[in-house]
């Protein structure tokens, strides 16, 4: 005997129907701009030089970048040699190795997959989220892009 488990979904938090539509409204310029400032980003990554598309990714992304591509040249895990390291998220990072290896990417290769795959990662969320949580979502990311690229 199977037995369900699934819950029903809530309803909309929307209290009428002009706040429906407002709501879709909202959520639908905030991802015609997520979209809009995804594709400038990829497109910047792929024709400017790496000194100005600098603040599209954090910190940490160079990090992966380096070591994926020493990865990729058979050098091993380092950022810098002779320094061995494992400080990174395995499965993440063997995904851009395998890539860099795969198509001979370089830096800027590297640099323009990693924008494009968060990218999908970020649109994936946004678009299997129910409406209400898909444009907290979108504001959420779009602000944080904002206040990281000060």
């Amino acid at each position: 005997m199977r037995v369900s488990v699934a819950m029903p979904l809530p309803v909309s938090t929307a209290s009428s129907p002009r706040a429906a539509v407002w709501l879709r409204a909202l959520l639908g310029t905030a991802v015609a701009y997520f979209l809009s400032s995804g594709a400038l980003e990829l497109y910047a990554a792929l024709h400017c030089p790496l000194a100005y598309t600098a603040d599209f990714l954090y910190d940490d992304a160079y990090y992966y970048l380096g070591v994926a591509e020493h990865l990729a040249r058979g050098q091993g895990s380092t950022f810098r040699a002779p320094l061995h390291t494992n400080g990174y998220q395995p499965l993440w990072l063997l995904l851009l190795a395998g890539l860099a290896y795969t198509f001979a990417l370089g830096t800027k290769g590297l640099f323009a997959v990693t924008i494009a795959l968060t990218f999908v990662i970020k649109l994936g969320a946004i678009l299997s989220a129910r409406r209400e949580l898909a444009l907290a979502l979108v504001v959420c990311i779009g602000w944080m892009q904002f206040v990281f690229s000060l």
